[in-house]
């Protein structure tokens, strides 16, 4: 578990990277300072859009409100001269053309969003890769008036412009004189406007919404499934296709041509590793007005049978030593002092279905008298002492629990909303650096330890300021 705090332009930012059930998890929080100037901006997306993307996704990038964003960069680099003296000519630029940036660019893209790679399969690999992108509009009607003027545009620069019909799905295209892919635009619905570039075989298979969508594949449910809800949209990548892309004869014919040989071998690890996971998915959620969590998923496929166990943290030891406990000394256990093997004479025991014809009829049976439990045998001391060994202390399992109780802390506060539920958080990290302060200064995690223990104090004071602003 790393763990990161740190306060900066009003902003106290903390964070941690650990590994849980579904893969590599990273988490910051942003908390905005009592006197920051700028709130944070959340806008909660549906899911609707991935609705308009195939499982074949590769890649996609989903949120809401082009616009809000494009307002905040300009409103935010007004006072940087490089920057405003370049989006100022960009409008100029587009005047000309009767196109004004804030209204007829960016001022209807005030919906959701999606930006996605598709590969085909059974494609061609020059073929089986497209672009598309999709943005909802509550103004359609200035929408299809800034497609129509780009259209103009397009003719009058030897743009060949045309249409078709796949199913209930308009595409207009363009294609440029001796280019082999095209871009395509269209409407999805009343208010949901497409754009796609891709080749032109394959630009409507990449335009069509086609099922299973890719909200309902298992890759993109698995690897999402434990984000946090509400969000602002997704980032994702589904390394299962993407490597499927990378291992495939073209690709390979490529790689064998442009890598050099003396780095194959390296080449061929790093792919060794990456074939482990199984996607990356990023989103944000809001946890209050004045705080932002941001979150990222490393998924990785589940081990099979027969699989190495999981590699441990980098900073604990590779195999966790044995425990070592003291022998434990039964109230019946015999003084040490006493012979190993006691010589026990027993009388034979007759059988009473066959009692032994040698035997006297009556045969007298003497009985030894009676010797207390309690009382030691005449050539041993009265009070015997028995020495149990001290417990030894191991470091290396100290420093192990106080990790583990560091990652239950970093896990709770993942889903902490309640003053209850914050209060466990506070109680783990303490936990947590009472067990590095374990650690003895001649150990070699002693120098660790002192630095977990101040990230740990860090995000303990988090906990506290977390716990204040709750709910019960």
């Amino acid at each position: 578990m790393l763990l990161l705090y740190l306060i900066t332009a009003g902003t106290a930012v903390s964070g941690g990277i650990g590994i849980d059930d579904a893969g590599i998890r990273i988490n910051t929080v942003a908390n905005l300072q009592p006197n920051a100037t700028t709130q944070t901006n959340f806008q909660p997306a549906t899911e609707k859009n991935i609705n308009y993307f195939s499982q074949q996704t590769v890649a996609l990038f989903t949120g809401k409100g082009i616009n809000n964003y494009w307002s905040k960069f300009v409103t935010q680099t007004q006072n940087i001269p490089e920057i405003s003296q370049g989006i100022n000519q960009f409008r100029g630029n587009l005047a000309t053309l009767n196109l004004d940036l804030d209204k007829d660019i960016f001022g209807w893209m005030d919906g959701e969003y999606g930006f996605g790679v598709i590969s085909l399969q059974d494609v061609p690999l020059e073929s089986a890769i497209g672009v598309k992108i999709v943005i909802q509009t509550s103004n359609p009607e200035t929408a299809k008036s800034t497609l129509a003027k780009l259209n103009l545009l397009a003719k009058g620069n030897a743009i060949s412009i045309s249409e078709k019909q796949i199913a209930d799905l308009v595409i207009t295209e363009w294609q440029a004189p001796s280019q082999d892919f095209v871009l395509g635009h269209g409407w999805l619905d009343a208010n949901s406007v497409f754009v796609t570039l891709a080749n032109a075989k394959t630009l409507p298979a990449i335009a069509a919404t086609s099922n299973p969508t890719l909200a309902q594949s298992e890759n993109f449910q698995t690897i999402t499934r434990s984000l946090p809800k509400p969000n602002s949209g997704y980032g994702y990548l589904n390394f299962e296709q993407i490597l499927a892309l990378v291992n495939s004869a073209a690709s390979k014919n490529f790689i064998e041509s442009s890598v050099p040989k003396k780095n194959i071998a390296e080449f061929d690890r790093t792919m060794g590793a990456l074939n482990s996971v199984l996607g990356i998915a990023m989103t944000t959620a809001e946890v209050d007005k004045s705080t932002q969590r941001y979150e990222m998923l490393i998924a990785l496929k589940p081990a099979t049978a027969g699989a190495s166990p999981q590699t441990p943290s980098a900073n604990l030891p590779a195999t966790s030593p044995p425990a070592v406990s003291p022998p434990a000394v039964s109230p019946t256990t015999p003084p040490t002092n006493l012979p190993a093997n006691p010589i026990v004479t027993a009388r034979p025991i007759p059988n009473k279905s066959n009692p032994p014809t040698n035997l006297p009829a009556n045969p007298t049976v003497k009985v030894p008298p009676t010797t207390s439990q309690t009382t030691p045998p005449k050539n041993l001391p009265a009070n015997p002492t028995v020495k149990v060994p001290a417990t030894p202390t191991n470091p290396d399992n100290d420093f192990r629990q106080a990790v583990n109780q560091a990652t239950r802390a970093a896990s709770l506060t993942q889903t902490a909303t309640t003053k209850q539920q914050w209060q466990q958080v506070i109680v783990a990290w303490e936990q947590a650096i009472t067990g590095m302060k374990k650690i003895p200064a001649n150990s070699p995690k002693y120098k660790i330890s002192q630095q977990k223990i101040v990230e740990y104090q860090n995000n303990l004071k988090y906990a506290k300021i977390a716990v204040d602003r709750s709910q019960e």
